[in-house]
Parts: C-alpha cells; sequence; structure tokens
C-alpha cells in the first residue's frame, strides 16, 4: 500500500501495521474467596478522523478555493443570473514580505496511525452479602497521536550561526531565518505523528447490588494526564495543536486541558417500603414509590493561559502562552476565594507582562515563560434527581408517573470559553511604539455556565 507526501512528491509505501498483543487475568488469591486480582494490557493503532485529509482538498497543489457570487440584485426576491460572476484571480503582492503569502497544510513524511498502550490492574472484593469494592490503577501511554505544527517557524540566529546573512531576531528579518522562505512562518501547516501523551489514575467504586429495595454505587477517580501536543483530546482538524515555541516538545509539556483530576460519581435507587399488598386501594396510593439519581462532584479543569503575540521574533501572531511578572508564580496567578466572588477577575491580571525583547530593534519578543494547566478551572457539583410513582392497574398492565429534576439544586456551574482564557495582546503601544503588553478587557473573566440551570420534565407511561 503507498499514498502520496506533499514533503517528497512522490509515493512511498507505508508499512505493515504491527502486532495488538492483548492480555489479561483474572486471579484468586490463594486462602481466601473474597479477593480477585485482575489486570490487563493491549496495544492498540488507532484510526484518525478523514477531516485532516479533507482540507488538504484545496490546498496547493491540488486546489485553490474560489468563491462564486451571483451579481448585485436589489430584492432577496429577484432570481439569480444564468452564470454566476466570479472575482478575478489576485496574485500575490510582490512587496509583501516573504513569508506573508503562502500558508500550506501538508502531511509528513512520517505520519503513521497513532498507538496506544492501555493497562489495569484491580483487586476485587466482597465485603458482605451484596457490597463489592474494587480499588485499581488504570493507565494509558499514547505515542504517534496527530498534531498540528507550524513547520516554518523562523530560526534563531547569532553572530556565531548567522541564517542568510542575518545575525540578529529581529522582527525585521523573519522572512529570511524562516526555514523555507515564502511561505509564513506561523499559518504553515504540517499535520504530524509526533505527540505523546501520559494518562494514570487510581480508581475506587463500591458497589451494592439491588437488595432489600436498595441498589447503590460509588465510584471515585483520582487521575493525571500529560500530553505535549495541547488540546489532543479535543483538538481540531489536526488534533492537538503546540502553543509558543512549535519546536519544543518539552516547553508543550503539561497538563491535559479535559481531564478532571478528582470525580466523585454516585448513583442510586431505593424503593421504598409499601404495603403488601398492591391490589388494594391503599396499597396503590401509598406503595410503588421509588427515587433514583445521579450525584457528581469534581474538580475544574486544568487551563493554560495564553496571549497574543504580533512582535513574536519567530511566528508573529503566534497564541503563545503568558510570560508571568516578577514574583508571580503558577500558585499565586488564581485569583483567592470563591468562584461566584471573582467571576470577573478569576487571575490575577497583574501577574501578566510583556516576553523579553530579543531583537536588536528593540521590538521583537521571544515567547512566554508559563506552563500549560496554571490554574484550575471551577468545580461542579450537581445532583439529578428522580421521583417514581409505579401504580399497578390490572395483572399486565401498570402505570408508572416520573418527576425529574435536574440540577434539582439550582447549583450553578461555571466555565470558560476559549476568548476568555487569551488574557492579552503584545503589540506596539499607540503613543510610544515600543513593544507593549495589552490585556484583553475579558481575559480571564467568566461569562458563561457548564451545566444548565435546573430543569424540570414529567412524564406518564403506561406499560402492557
Amino acid at each position: 500500500m503507498e499514498q502520496f507526501h506533499p514533503e517528497s512528491s512522490k509515493l512511498v509505501p507505508i508499512p505493515p501495521y504491527g502486532y495488538e498483543p492483548r492480555l489479561g487475568f483474572a486471579w484468586q488469591l490463594p486462602g481466601t474467596n473474597r479477593f480477585v486480582l485482575r489486570g490487563g494490557y493491549g496495544l492498540f493503532y488507532t484510526r484518525t478522523t478523514g477531516e485532516p485529509f479533507i482540507q488538504l482538498l484545496g490546498a496547493p497543489p491540488w486546489g485553490e478555493i474560489r468563491t462564486a457570487f451571483p451579481g448585485s440584485v436589489s430584492s432577496a426576491f429577484a432570481p439569480a443570473p444564468a452564470f454566476p460572476i466570479f472575482l478575478p484571480y489576485s496574485p500575490p503582492d510582490p512587496t509583501a514580505p516573504l513569508g506573508s503569502d503562502l500558508t500550506p497544510t501538508i502531511f509528513s513524511l512520517h505520519f503513521r496511525a497513532p498507538v496506544l498502550q492501555r493497562y489495569s490492574l484491580n483487586l476485587q472484593t466482597s465485603l458482605g452479602q451484596n457490597w463489592m469494592l474494587e480499588v485499581g490503577y488504570q493507565g494509558n501511554r499514547g505515542t504517534k497521536l496527530l498534531q498540528g505544527r507550524s513547520f516554518n517557524q523562523a530560526l534563531a540566529a547569532s553572530p556565531t550561526s548567522a541564517i542568510r546573512g542575518q545575525t540578529t531576531n529581529d522582527f525585521g528579518n523573519i522572512g529570511e531565518r524562516v526555514p523555507i522562505e515564502g511561505f509564513d512562518p506561523t499559518f504553515s501547516t504540517t499535520v504530524e505523528s509526533a505527540g505523546a501523551s501520559w494518562y494514570n489514575a487510581l480508581g475506587v467504586s463500591l458497589n451494592k447490588r439491588f437488595s432489600k429495595g436498595l441498589q447503590f454505587l460509588a465510584s471515585y477517580t483520582l487521575a493525571s494526564a500529560l500530553e505535549t501536543n495541547p488540546g489532543y483530546t479535543t483538538g481540531g482538524f489536526t488534533g492537538g495543536a503546540r502553543l509558543g515555541d512549535q519546536n519544543s516538545a518539552r516547553t508543550n509539556y503539561g497538563p491535559d486541558g479535559f481531564i478532571r483530576p478528582q470525580r466523585l460519581v454516585i448513583s442510586y435507587v431505593y424503593e421504598f417500603p409499601g404495603p403488601a399488598s398492591r391490589s388494594s386501594f391503599k396499597g396503590r396510593a401509598l406503595g410503588g414509590w421509588s427515587a433514583a439519581g445521579v450525584t457528581t462532584f469534581q474538580n475544574g479543569q486544568r487551563l493554560t493561559l495564553v496571549d497574543t503575540n504580533t512582535l513574536n521574533a519567530f511566528a508573529p501572531n503566534v497564541t503563545d502562552r503568558v510570560q508571568l511578572a516578577t514574583g508571580c508564580t503558577n500558585k499565586n496567578v488564581e485569583s483567592p476565594g470563591s468562584v461566584t466572588s471573582k467571576l470577573n477577575n478569576y487571575v490575577n491580571g497583574s501577574c501578566f507582562t510583556l516576553p523579553p525583547v530579543v531583537g536588536s530593534d528593540g521590538l521583537a519578543t521571544g515567547f512566554g515563560d508559563s506552563g500549560n494547566g496554571i490554574i484550575s478551572g471551577p468545580d461542579q457539583r450537581n445532583f439529578d434527581i428522580s421521583i417514581i410513582k409505579k401504580t399497578p392497574l390490572t395483572e399486565t398492565k401498570t402505570l408508572e408517573f416520573r418527576a425529574e429534576f435536574f440540577n434539582a439544586f439550582n447549583t450553578p456551574s461555571f466555565g470558560f470559553s476559549s476568548p476568555e482564557l487569551n488574557v492579552g495582546t503584545i503589540a506596539p503601544d499607540p503613543t510610544s511604539g515600543l513593544p507593549s503588553f495589552q490585556p484583553n478587557p475579558t481575559g480571564g473573566q467568566i461569562t458563561s455556565t457548564s451545566v444548565a440551570p435546573r430543569v424540570v420534565q414529567f412524564a406518564l407511561k403506561l406499560f402492557f
């Protein structure tokens, strides 16, 4: 099997996928019939979605996206002309700086299917009749994960390591310091299999099988998820996307923004005691009542604060992690107090400043120094409750009434949107022309919720 790689402009063979071993076991510990040790390991090759490949259809050399306009009409109800009117082709501006015109999206010559290794070890024990406790570890190691990376980020020049005669990292010579002249240093993207992830979790569950009217399950998870390509779990068509320095996996290593570090979920069903006889009026009125629900407590997600650096010496307009001001650390970026008391200032705006100026022009700056996931988002507490009444009508017919309360106590659960995590812009000061950090007015503010307010619904069912 072969595929075309734009980097080499030729068909190259794809090596066959390797073995996918799976191993599992269950072992009753010697000397007891109440403890069972279970474990397993598996290696999996996963398929990528078709979206990254479809995006290439409009990229050179395959095609060019052009827009057809039906022409000017005086009324929304007027018929469109018989032939669409196309805008004339606009050639690139020859006076534009190098690297400002071409923004291709290509696939790496070494693109391969992502590989996942999953492993677990659990100890199960019976605590009594119908009760079971399980404590275990679960892990996941991802390699060759899909990621998008700007492949033409400008390189660092110095007097001892000149690049096309350039010895300084100024804003005006970015086009001479890029690996491939004529390609944009920020938006020329390669889709590659270079991401990595690590997931480790402690899981504890207490389960009661249905007996004496009660079924109960409580599950607690303490998890850690790290990755080198932020946003892989919920990323765009290229998977995860590196922030800041595109050539450094180390600076992009950090917590995944999708995982909740701690999560406790309790689900239950309880049938209330009632008269033994359900056929009498008293039995039909007082019997058949039950309650069910799901209760969730979880930490906030680990969030990364970014800014837009229009003066970056290596990739203008790059989305980068913020630069922390002197005296600020990851621990004091988040404002103290309850979530509701800091909706308008969830983060400490005085902790963000201008990255170091690295250019001899006094304008070009370096990358921000903060890490991924430096703040914790708002936690969540949610209660979903159902009240159920079953009334037997005949031997074969039963009427069920349900009252369901989602977010029963109307507890607000707040969440950030992407624009609110962008706390500012690095740009020339309008007065002095010097580089400055210009705060985003809505940066670090919470303007939305992650869970709907209380919703109540009723249902009536006839079983026959």
